[in-house]
């Protein structure tokens, strides 16, 4: 029901905001980089005899439609995983797999730099669906075991950015973006993890079509 309420909310702002001012879409393909340990390594200490190998970030998408008067709607997701070993805990590795949909109301200010370049800061809110799955493998007395667990939550989520535009022609812009976005107390209670705040840096490069 809240979901739906708060989709519901953000369709009425968009159509309200679309018959009184010019609009415009974006679409932007992002490099995120993750600035938060895993949730595992949220259990204990350093000795928890967890230690990273890998964390890889899939490319980010984020699909933006805003108005003349600087209120958007924003879309972004991205996927991510990480490789970590755990002898002292399973004798093994820890696989884990994650991702992100985040929706967001958000707020730009921009101001002309040149005649065809202009700089904005932008600061979002709205809700993260955030999926999570984690695989253990050990060996045991010389047999490979595996398991896995997985849940998912619903959560607050802001963002806070700064970027660059460049006028391409009367109806395109390019567009050279910064991003922090934080993704708020995600419920991992359902395998036995800790609660997980997951916070992340992007750089996003798109396109700006002006309707």
């Amino acid at each position: 029901m809240k979901n739906t309420s708060f989709i519901l909310f953000l369709f009425s702002t968009l159509m309200a905001l679309h018959s009184s001012y010019g609009s415009y879409f974006e679409v932007s393909f992002s490099d995120v980089d993750l600035d938060t340990s895993s949730p595992f390594n949220l259990l204990s200490d350093e000795n928890s005899g967890v230690a990273n190998i890998d964390t890889n970030i899939d490319k980010g998408i984020s699909l933006k439609y805003g108005f003349d008067n600087g209120w958007s709607i924003l879309y972004s997701k991205f996927d991510g995983n990480s490789l970590m070993t755990a002898e002292e805990v399973i004798g093994g590795v820890l696989f884990e797999e994650f991702s992100s949909q985040n929706l967001m109301l958000e707020y730009t200010i921009e101001n002309a730099i040149s005649e065809k370049l202009y700089w904005m800061i932008s600061l979002g809110f709205g809700l993260a669906w955030v999926d999570y799955n984690i695989e253990a493998v050990a060996i045991v007395e010389q047999e490979i075991g595996d398991s896995s667990s997985s849940t998912k939550d619903r959560v607050s989520a802001f963002s806070a950015g700064y970027g660059i535009g460049y006028n391409l022609n009367e109806n395109m812009d390019l567009l050279l973006h910064y991003r922090y976005s934080n993704v708020r107390e995600i419920d991992l209670s359902g395998i036995d993890l800790p609660e997980w705040d997951m916070g992340g840096k992007s750089i996003n490069v798109g396109l700006r079509i002006k309707f």
